[in-house]
């Protein structure tokens, strides 16, 4: 032993040091290797803090968002009422085309009146904007002012256009996915399903796939129920 010791340059002296180095090494590392394992409560601890502040700044700007969508929709009602404009057959009408387009809610028939009445002013003000801002200057009065009816017109059949589009892509999503809402009224019709009760399955079956068809034939269940 001494002769290793001596080959390797290490007397007694050396092999005590070098233990309690060891020894102090290893010491080290269990207590590190102790506050290892507190920290990842700790950790999880701050984890769960900042989730909690998260989900509680997101539930006060979705309250935020709410209200001025609210007092938006307030102050719209406010000048349709005004003007009388949710009386009259036509709002019959605007309620089909926004129910046929995936909007049943009231508040669609306010903004959709409101932004028919609103758009053609706006659609009139940017073109006039364009022609004296933008255009040159020597432009005949004549186009001045047809720019401006165009900017109209344009404002006038905006919201027609928009509900129309939407109406249309959901009929195509709806189309496609009535072979399946079909397979699955089969089989709830041969397990021996009522039909309300067929409709609410198939709505739930269709909710991801399908939503706007799952939409439709919720409610049709509720009617039938």
């Amino acid at each position: 032993m001494n002769m290793i010791l001596d080959s390797i340059g290490l007397g007694p002296q050396g092999l005590i040091t070098l233990a309690a180095g060891v020894i102090a090494f290893i010491t080290v590392y269990v207590v590190w290797q102790g506050l290892v394992r507190r920290d990842p409560l700790s950790a999880r601890a701050r984890s769960l803090g900042r989730h909690r502040d998260k989900l509680k700044g997101d539930l006060l700007a979705q309250k935020r968002n709410t209200f001025q969508r609210r007092e938006t929709i307030t102050f719209m009602r406010s000048v349709i009422n005004r003007l009388n404009l949710l009386k009259g057959a036509h709002v019959a009408k605007v309620t089909d085309r926004l129910m046929q387009a995936g909007w049943r809610s009231k508040d669609a028939v306010v903004m959709f009146l409101f932004f028919k009445l609103c758009l053609p002013f706006v659609g009139g003000a940017l073109g006039l904007i364009i022609v004296y801002g933008l255009a040159s200057a020597d432009l005949e009065p004549i186009f001045k002012i047809m720019a401006a009816l165009v900017g109209v017109i344009i404002g006038a059949y905006l919201p027609e256009v928009v509900v129309k589009n939407a109406a249309q892509k959901r009929r195509v999503l709806m189309q496609k996915g009535l072979p399946d809402a079909l397979d699955l009224m089969v089989i709830c019709t041969e397990s021996g399903l009522a039909l309300d009760a067929t409709m609410t399955r198939v709505a739930r079956e269709l909710s991801k796939s399908s939503p706007q068809l799952a939409d439709e034939f919720g409610l049709t269940a509720v009617e039938l129920g």
